[in-house]
């Protein structure tokens, strides 16, 4: 047999095996699906091996559905490639005249989107300010809100649950824009129960219809006049431990505004004006800059805990880099359109913002395997990856993919009233394998959907490790 024929030989061999493989993958994949009742389920899936493109499974992957949060691979991906991955959030400090060293007039803060200015971050801050010698700030602190339009908030009702979920954006944000409230019982039953909230400030007025009283906590809260007055109603145990909780603010400028100035009066920096929204004019001095984690330590708290705050921070980000400020919803999502047509994915999807919390947006199981496709080839490879959850390990996965899949599989989940997804990689040895579920509308419950995705994963791995075996 000459050197030609068994090559040609080899090919066909090779051919055969691995037809074989599809069919008898894709006979196991519908089994799954029938087994947990989700033939009548809308669904788009593709499953590609990254290696050569080939296809291992598809069912619908051009059906336009919702992704729910696997839309944030979207906004990471359009992140990378519009901000880059050394990209980092300012927060710029200005005055309009030093009198002395350390001694200002007007003294205006201007954010640009920090999605981690969290409690940690702003000590880094002030442990700054104290090391350049500031003392005092004579006339008012102002802040610059202009570089994002914060009034259209992202809300998404759920029918299943009547649970609004709202994320309030905006330049100058502070621990996601809320404030933690503690309820404690006080000494004696029938009287008001001890609050504290955490940051302690004193922008909040606090109006305590608590009572001490009753068998389990059940307290809530809510805000009136401009989001500054805040009403705290319930019952606490008087043996008990209480309860925390998150009010989410409404004013997120003056909130944060408020908390950076309280603390640099806690460093010693007295002020002998008031606290206002103004523009930085032209003229002023820059006096200092602080910047952000790295985008990809921002990826990492979006993708592994599914943080919608982060995605709506970043996806405002991206419009104002890409058609200038203010960013608004609809910069972010031509800007991530964008980025699907730079990858030929066709114009038939709708981005709506950056979290997935809509009922509008859709994709297909194809246009996001475009997406994951684009990131492995990338040089920011890693950073993509590791910004997702660990099957057995961290975020969102933490608690599945517990057996033979422990630490293979890396995704992004999503969930929804009627909506299930998931998306990301499956590494069989040094075989990587990008996946993408998209399920809507069933009838099974979201547990079932989920050990389906994990049985056809494991069928996957099973079938692709045969494979290599093979060659």
């Amino acid at each position: 047999m000459t050197t030609l024929i068994r090559v040609k030989f080899a090919l066909l061999l090779f051919f055969l095996a691995a037809t074989a493989e599809a069919a008898t993958l894709s006979q196991k994949i519908d089994e799954i699906l029938q087994h947990q009742r989700l033939l009548s389920a809308k669904v788009s899936m593709q499953i590609i091996r990254l290696s050569d493109g080939a296809i291992l499974y598809e069912k619908d992957p051009d059906r336009l559905l919702n992704p729910a949060s696997v839309s944030k691979l979207v906004t990471a991906a359009a992140a990378l490639q519009i901000l880059g991955p050394d990209y980092q959030f300012r927060t710029e400090f200005y005055t309009d005249q030093e009198k002395a060293e350390g001694v200002f007039h007007h003294l205006w803060v201007k954010g640009y989107g920090n999605p981690l200015f969290v409690t940690e971050e702003l000590e880094m801050l002030i442990q700054t300010i104290q090391s350049k010698g500031w003392t005092k700030v004579e006339g008012d602190f102002l802040i610059d809100d202009t570089f994002f339009n914060h009034d259209h908030p992202v809300t998404y009702f759920s029918d299943e649950s009547e649970k609004v979920y709202r994320v309030v954006t905006g330049p100058l944000s502070f621990n996601f824009n809320t404030v933690e409230i503690f309820v404690r019982p006080a000494s004696h039953r029938g009287v008001p129960a001890l609050i504290q909230l955490k940051p302690e400030t004193q922008y909040f007025s606090v109006v305590n219809q608590t009572k001490t009283d009753g068998r389990r906590a059940s307290v809530s809260s809510s805000l009136e006049v401009q989001g500054q007055r805040l009403i705290v109603e319930g019952r606490v145990p008087l043996r008990s431990r209480g309860a925390s909780f998150r009010q989410a603010v409404s004013e997120p400028t003056l909130y944060t505004g408020t908390v950076i100035r309280e603390a640099m009066e806690r460093a010693g920096i007295s002020f002998g004006g008031h606290i206002r929204r103004e523009p930085v004019p032209i003229a002023a001095k820059p006096v200092l800059q602080h910047l952000s984690a790295p985008l990809p330590t921002l990826m990492r708290a979006m993708g592994k805990l599914s943080n919608n705050f982060v995605a709506e921070q970043l996806f405002l980000a991206l419009g104002a880099a890409r058609y200038g400020p203010p960013g608004v919803l609809d910069k972010g999502s031509r800007a991530a359109a964008e980025y699907l047509a730079s990858l030929g994915v066709s114009n038939n999807y709708y981005v709506e913002n950056g979290s997935g919390l809509s009922k509008l947006s859709r994709l297909s199981s194809n246009q996001i395997i475009a997406v994951l496709r684009e990131l492995y080839q990338k040089r920011w490879r890693e950073e993509a990856i590791s910004s997702l959850s660990v099957g057995g390990i961290d975020g969102t996965l933490r608690r599945r993919f517990r057996g033979m899949l422990k630490g293979k599989v890396f995704g992004k989940t999503g969930s929804l009233n009627q909506v299930v997804s998931l998306a990301g990689y499956l590494f069989v040895e040094e075989e990587p394998v990008a996946f993408a579920f998209l399920f809507n509308d069933f009838s099974a419950s979201p547990h079932r959907i989920q050990r389906a995705e994990e049985k056809i994963l494991e069928a996957v791995y099973k079938e692709v490790h045969a494979m290599r075996a093979v060659r």
